[in-house]
């Protein structure tokens, strides 16, 4: 039986999972001012929801390797649905932090289940980079429209769409994986030899990416709307295009492993680049070269992207085929852990100082990423 289906079924999944978490992202520089949120209470409320996605990704990481991965994926995209809807009820902090923590936690079911699922059922080469394109075009697409239309219409609005948009998505995902199954993996042994050492060392690599990421689409947009003066439509722009470059690097993530002939060599090009062009924006916007800092910030979603499929293809090698689920819900829930440490440290930092903190700690962790991979 063909598994193209169940790949567009994911693929869909993974659009409207990351276009759902990232509204409140995209909606933070509105919702500051509404709601009255201050920086700290910001980096609160991100840290205690990756806590949330944490425990629940190692519930829904149990599940898939237990034979329930279709019913916890369904949970996981209708929760989602029925918490965007009911989000824009909230009016004060401790609702956006109840909510929010509901949704990272719905949020919870999509990658370990979904990777586990790919790595054993398709090309994961192929479609790991495939379905995380989508992923990565959601994000961009939730980015740029909910930033215009919060400004334009309010902040609710955007989290109706994609409420109504998830719910519609959820019957599509059930019609398309009705015989989701298991079947034999093709991964190589001879590369399971050579990295299945290293697990450790992945997951630091992993800790330092998602670090990247909870920096720059949880405070980029603020740092712009306050520190620039940029509206909040041009700001949460520049993350979105951050992510729209990188999804040419995630759609084409096996061709490009091809190229580089290793996944090992592809996580080192993918991480160095990140590192050089991370400093050389810190560097342009020390001099106040804002225009030329932004480009440098635009383009390194192209290297940093890239490197998501890459380390999860590696993960996939190198972990016993029979516990995958829990595998990749260790790996992305420890990375989530320091992901939750260090936006509670940028929030608190930037309520002391400035918001252009983010622009060292974005170098700083591009860079220990790029020196821990020489390590493996």
């Amino acid at each position: 039986m063909s598994r193209e289906p169940q790949l567009w079924a994911l693929s869909l999944y993974h659009a409207l999972n990351d276009g759902s978490l990232t509204v409140f992202l995209a909606a933070l520089p509105i919702m500051r001012v509404a709601v009255g949120l201050s920086f700290i209470e910001i980096g609160t409320i991100l840290s205690l929801g990756l806590l949330a996605t944490v425990l629940m990704q190692f519930v829904f990481g149990f599940l898939a390797d237990h034979g329930y991965a279709r019913k916890g994926l369904v949970v996981g995209l209708v929760s989602i649905a029925v918490i965007d809807l009911v989000f824009t009820h909230a009016d004060s902090y401790s609702q956006v932090l109840v909510f929010y923590v509901l949704l990272r936690a719905a949020g919870g079911a999509y990658h370990p289940v979904s990777f586990s699922t790919i790595f054993q059922t398709l090309d994961h080469r192929f479609s790991l980079g495939f379905q995380s394109a989508f992923g990565d075009a959601s994000i961009a697409l939730a980015m740029v429209t909910t930033g215009f239309a919060a400004e334009s219409f309010g902040w609710q609005i955007p989290f109706y769409a994609w409420g109504v948009a998830a719910c519609l998505g959820a019957g599509v995902f059930i019609s398309l994986t009705k015989r989701m199954g298991r079947s034999p993996s093709a991964a190589r042994d001879e590369l399971r030899r050579s990295v299945s050492k290293h697990v450790i060392i992945l997951q630091i690599v992993g800790v330092f990416l998602q670090c990247i990421f909870v920096v720059f689409t949880g405070f980029m947009p603020l740092f712009l709307n306050v520190n620039l003066n940029l509206s909040p439509g041009v700001s949460t722009l520049v993350v979105a295009l951050w992510m729209g470059i990188g999804v040419t690097a995630s759609f084409n993530a096996g061709r490009i492993i091809g190229f580089f002939r290793s996944e090992l060599r592809t996580l080192r090009m993918g991480f160095g680049l990140t590192a050089i062009v991370f400093i050389l924006a810190f560097a342009a916007a020390s001099m106040k070269l804002w225009f030329v800092a932004l480009i440098l910030l635009v383009v390194s979603g192209l290297p940093h992207l890239l490197t998501y499929p890459v380390l999860y293809s590696m993960i996939g090698i190198t972990s016993e085929r029979r516990h995958l689920g829990l595998a990749y819900a260790t790996n992305l829930s420890f990375s989530y852990l320091a992901g939750s440490a260090v936006s509670y440290a940028t929030g608190y930092l930037s309520s002391t100082y400035s918001l252009a903190v983010i622009l060292p700690i974005l170098a700083l962790s591009a860079t220990g990423a790029s020196i821990t991979t020489l390590l493996l």
